[in-house]
């Protein structure tokens, strides 16, 4: 049975609540921190706040049932330390330095390869670390520690796979004015290489390192149509030129171009409808009066746990359960949320669901 988050006024998970999730439903800390919209280490403190003692606190971790699930059922140590509700580092000194439990898997090194070795295999017949790990019985972190202690230079990918000319790429770099990005993903190997070369070359193209269009492509007026007489976007306005909203923002400041703030129910650019056909719903929006009926139930605020934001153009209206899977636009499906807490749910609303109807509707 789901039981509806309860809050302080500091906007923390009441103790109630916390016992209740904690104690009764057997959530982890990390699964209240998400329902909550906080942090592990927030969630910690309040605990503690709380005096609430954990499952297994550091202190309380039984040697036997460490080793039972470490050693016997070879359960990782990140599940494990979820188990007890600890951190991870803190069951990994329980294991080898206070209760000494012996490794489930204990170093099998074949031999101790000497330099010429390691130079014959890792250089000359280009083996990789994963074969000669194989062939040792050295860790990754130990056979490069073992490459520190010979001063053999790691293998890296660096290098180009095919060689390129000073003269190929200035033709590339300079004249076609490509990216190392660009020129990386035409020879198959990573940009850092391209670029290295760039500086060896000393090639300096006389340009700025990342192309900005230097001018709007259309007038003020034309801009000022766009937007504030058609009402389109400014992601509208992007895809429309094929650049990023961040290049459109920009225009608007090159061109004198003030943009939308929504100052009241008066200026409100997610009550646009269409000039031709004012009654036609725009398949998931709600309409001007839905969302004015759910801004003024929920008092103007994000209503995620957590968060209580009151800045009027930040707010949208969010449906609980998603129009593709069946949502309405009635009230009780909406609800809001800033901006930022309705990217953060993107693709996992039903997670999200059990929270939010209780906050619109508490008989539910």
């Amino acid at each position: 049975m789901q039981k509806p988050l309860e809050t302080d006024a500091k906007g923390y998970p009441t103790k109630e609540w916390l016992e209740w999730a904690y104690y009764e439903q057997k959530l982890g800390i990390k699964e209240i921190a998400m329902i909550a919209g906080k942090s592990r280490s927030a969630m910690h403190r309040v605990m503690q706040g709380y005096a609430m003692e954990m499952r297994h606190s550091q202190s309380e971790v039984d040697r036997e049932w460490l080793e039972q699930k470490y050693a016997a059922e070879g359960l990782p140590v990140k599940e494990i330390a979820e188990l007890a509700g600890v951190e991870p580092d803190h069951i990994a000194y329980l294991v080898s330095t206070r209760y000494k439990i012996p490794a489930r898997r204990p170093i099998q090194r074949q031999f101790q390869p000497s330099r010429e070795w390691i130079w014959q295999k890792y250089i000359v017949e280009d083996l990789s670390t994963q074969q000669i790990c194989e062939l040792t019985g050295y860790s990754k972190d130990g056979f490069e520690r073992l490459l520190r202690v010979h001063e053999i230079e790691r293998k890296g990918r660096s290098l180009p796979k095919l060689q390129i000319s000073k003269e190929e790429l200035y033709e590339l770099h300079v004249v076609q004015g490509l990216t190392a990005v660009r020129i990386a993903q035409k020879y198959g190997c990573h940009n850092s290489a391209v670029s290295r070369l760039i500086q060896q070359y000393e090639l300096d193209p006389g340009r700025q390192l990342v192309n900005h269009k230097a001018e709007a492509p259309l007038t003020r007026e034309e801009m000022w149509k766009l937007y504030w007489v058609d009402q389109k976007s400014t992601s509208g306005i992007a895809s429309l030129y094929n650049v990023s909203k961040g290049t459109v923002q920009r225009w608007f400041k090159m061109l004198d171009v003030p943009t939308r703030k929504w100052n009241g129910g008066e200026v409100n650019r997610t009550y646009v409808r269409n000039l031709a056909d004012p009654n036609h719903r725009f398949g998931r929006e709600f309409s001007a009066s839905e969302r004015s009926a759910i801004l003024d139930r929920d008092g103007w605020q994000c209503k995620m746990p957590g968060c209580h934001c009151k800045d009027a153009w930040l707010l949208e209206v969010h449906h609980i359960l998603p129009v593709e899977l069946g949502g309405d636009n009635a009230l009780d499906n909406g609800i809001t949320l800033c901006n930022k807490c309705h990217n953060s749910i993107r693709k996992r609303e039903l997670e999200f669901l059990p929270i939010f109807r209780p906050l619109v509707n508490p008989s539910q």
